[in-house]
């Protein structure tokens, strides 16, 4: 089969489980299926999803957008609204084709418009598609009326045989509740299916798709049934294309799809829902006079509408959370979101990095008890000491004798000299020079309301000039005791200002290292604090190398040893290609494992930031194993992250805590990394990495993997993965 086969095939299941913002294949298989309960109407649905992405295809649209099903849904509901309402024959079909192309064409207009708002165009080309079939459908003397849905017993006996009608006898002879009865009408309806049968089918299939899914269904439903019972409004006489469409879409789409999953989420829906009743009811009526039905109007009208008014916000971060990646399902916007918080909330920060070399310790930090007060609380004072705590060597009555003097200060980050000032004397130890308070200084521009300021500088020591580009860790200057200082240290701070003596800001370092006095910790966008000794981060360029990945670059792996059972159908070779997308994001990608881990590297510590495709493959061993590496060797730190449940823990599992995970999380996944050996510290030819998984509910370990990687001058060499005292090894051979 060749790509552009599979993508068009690819594309008709996930148009079906679009309908449901899915791109869940077997949910879409299903719902085809289910469509076919009405086989003309399942016919010309299917007619206008491979008509509408075969065009797509032809003109040459994104054939990412056609396999996903997001050019098909529209033209669907068409073709299934028109297949419902009119007999079968060539008349019937070719009013379908021709539907369907006009529904295209709408959605590609439609998502032209609403990009630039960032905005969706849900089923809004399905309903000007359908108006125009039932307005156009009076003067069509040729098409006969549907007759069908009198005798479904005939036409499901047709499909399947005794069994399904059977099986369609047994579900409607139950004695329903009338809510839970007219809940499972809405959810056949939004497939245009009347039936009872359909309705289970498809609660199934949304059970199993999306457990949140299932649950905004019930409780958009729920919602709207209290509503019409409060104000008194019958919601029986209602047609079932208001309920299905509208209610249940919308409680998915405000409270799992567009919004994170969460209390906030749920609660809008809730707000939202009594809004999309009064909608529903009030359209009808208008709509009512043309003979036309609102469809999904409402829907429509209320989400759009609450997306782009939570885009104007001046505070996004209060109130309910956007979802910036669309991964087309509740749990993994939830799981996504969750990983992304934790791991890069900080990410669009300009990473800037201690302006020292080795180890020094904070002597006052911000809001400090000495000079670090009102608009200038937000700095640091740095200095060295010794094991003791001491700055300076023998009594300390001369500059010379404190270590931090005449050390070299290094450019927090790359930016333009925007001030200096040089030639003030050092001073004598206590003494102070208070009419050049900042002593030598430099003011370095790094972004547009970003500065960083280095004050008390040696005298004489500024290496750069007033307009001077300079790098991030360049050597500018020494650290001195010049201006208001009474022992040498190195004043710091941010400011939005170029002048030197503007007030601070509070702006985080990017990566360094803490140490703790029994352990080193890594330090992520984090406000370093008095007394706490801290460092750059020591790039190892063997570790910087090995998890540097070209574009273009292949990996070769030998499997030597397989002993866990999980992994058992693992084949002996893979190989992996290193790719970028289109959004510059880099990834691994392993065709005949059909997995992909994207990898994000901020210069300093390297991350794997998702996954997807087979857990059972080599490559996601890898992406566990690796998941965070800091580039520096530390023989006492410890690297530590969370891993989303979703990438660890089996379906099994995950069915029951995506109940919960909107509102508590019970199943954790923890990453550990040490770094374990490294035969020479100044010229290593071969690092060893350990890394543990640990898997938990409730706090509780349930399982640990334990992961060994050794890196060589070629890069990765070896993995190896114990679980359970079971062993698997694999060897990498030369990249290419």
């Amino acid at each position: 089969m060749t790509e552009n086969e599979h993508i068009v095939l690819a594309s008709i299941p996930r148009s079906y489980a679009q309908v449901f913002f899915s791109n869940y294949s077997f949910l879409g298989w299903l719902l085809l299926g289910i469509s076919f309960i009405d086989w003309v109407a399942g016919t010309c649905g299917l007619i206008a999803v491979v008509v509408a992405n075969a065009i797509a295809w032809l003109l040459g649209y994104s054939s990412e957008m056609i396999n996903q099903g997001m050019y098909g849904f529209n033209a669907l509901l068409v073709g299934l609204g028109t297949g419902l309402g009119f007999q079968p024959g060539w008349e019937l079909f070719s009013i379908t084709i021709f539907a369907a192309v006009f529904t295209l064409f709408l959605t590609l207009a439609l998502e032209g418009i609403l990009f630039k708002y960032n905005l969706p165009y849900l089923s809004l080309p399905f309903m000007f598609g359908m108006w125009m079939v039932m307005l156009a459908s009076r003067d069509f003397q040729s098409l006969g009326l549907s007759e069908r849905g009198i005798y479904t017993a005939n036409e499901l006996f047709t499909l399947g045989g005794k069994p399904l009608v059977d099986v369609y006898y047994s579900i409607a002879h139950i004695d329903w509740p009338p809510a839970i009865r007219t809940y499972l009408l809405s959810l056949g309806a939004i497939f245009f299916q009347s039936n009872l049968l359909a309705g289970v089918l498809i609660t199934i299939g949304l059970l199993l798709f999306s457990r949140i899914a299932f649950t905004l269904s019930v409780l958009g439903f729920s919602i709207a049934w209290a509503f019409y019972q409060l104000t008194g409004a019958n919601i029986h006489e209602l047609t079932y294309t208001y309920i299905g469409f509208n209610y249940i879409l919308t409680a998915i789409a405000i409270g799992g799809i567009f919004l994170v999953p969460s209390f906030k989420s749920y609660l809008w829906t809730a707000i939202l829902l009594p809004v999309v009743v009064m909608l529903t009811l009030s359209l009808g009526k208008v709509f009512l006079s043309f003979g036309l039905s609102v469809y999904s109007l409402p829907f429509n009208i209320v989400v759009i509408t609450f997306v782009y008014v939570l885009k104007l916000r001046l505070e996004p971060e209060k109130g309910p959370v956007e979802v910036t990646l669309q991964e087309n399902s509740p749990e993994r916007n939830l799981y996504h979101h969750i990983g992304t918080k934790q791991r890069f909330a900080n990410r669009f920060y300009l990473p800037v990095s201690l302006p020292f070399f080795g180890e020094w310790t904070v002597s006052q930090g911000h809001s400090g008890e000495y000079t670090h007060k009102d608009e200038w609380k937000h700095a640091w004072d740095f200095v060295i000491t010794d094991e003791e705590g001491k700055q300076y060597k023998g009594v300390g009555d001369w500059v010379t004798d404190y270590f931090c003097f005449g050390k070299a200060v290094a450019s927090p980050g790359d930016g333009t000299v925007a001030e200096l000032v040089d030639g003030v004397p050092d001073n004598k130890i206590g003494d102070v020079n208070t009419h050049q308070n900042w002593g030598n200084t430099i003011v370095i521009k790094h972004s547009d309301y970003l500065y960083s300021k280095l004050s008390h500088l040696k005298e004489d020591s500024i290496k750069v000039k007033k307009g001077e580009f300079v790098k991030q860790g360049q050597t500018i200057g020494e650290a001195g005791n010049s201006g208001r200082s009474p022992y040498p240290h190195l004043h710091m701070q941010f400011q939005v200002l170029p002048n030197i003596g503007a007030p601070t800001l509070s702006y985080p370092f990017g990566q360094y290292i803490l140490n703790n006095g029994h352990a080193k910790e890594l330090k992520s966008f984090a406000i370093p604090r008095k007394n706490e000794k801290i460092a750059s981060i020591r790039k190892t360029q063997l570790i910087e190398e090995a998890m540097h990945f070209i574009p273009g670059e292949h990996l070769h792996f030998r499997v030597l040893k397989n002993e866990i059972p999980a992994f058992r159908r693992l084949p002996e070779k893979a190989e992996w290609i290193v790719d970028t997308t289109s959004r510059n994001e880099s990834r691994l990608i392993s065709e005949t494992e059909q997995a992909t881990a994207w990898i994000y590297n901020d210069g300093q510590v390297h991350y794997f930031s998702h996954f997807q495709g087979k857990n059972k493959s080599l490559l996601y061993l890898f992406f566990l194993g690796l998941f965070k590496v800091q580039s520096g060797f530390y023989a006492d730190l410890k690297i530590q992250d969370s891993i989303p449940p979703n990438l660890v823990f089996p379906k099994s599992w995950m069915f029951l805590h995506d109940f919960t995970a909107p509102f508590f999380r019970f199943l954790h996944a923890d990453f550990s990394l040490q770094y374990s050996y490294i035969d020479n510290p100044t010229m290593p030819g071969h690092i060893e990495l350990t890394s543990i998984v640990d898997k938990k509910i409730f706090k509780r370990q349930l399982s640990r993997m334990t992961f060994k990687t050794e890196i060589s001058p070629t890069g990765i060499k070896k993995i190896a993965v114990e679980e359970n005292d079971k062993i698997l090894i694999a060897l990498c051979g030369e990249s290419s």
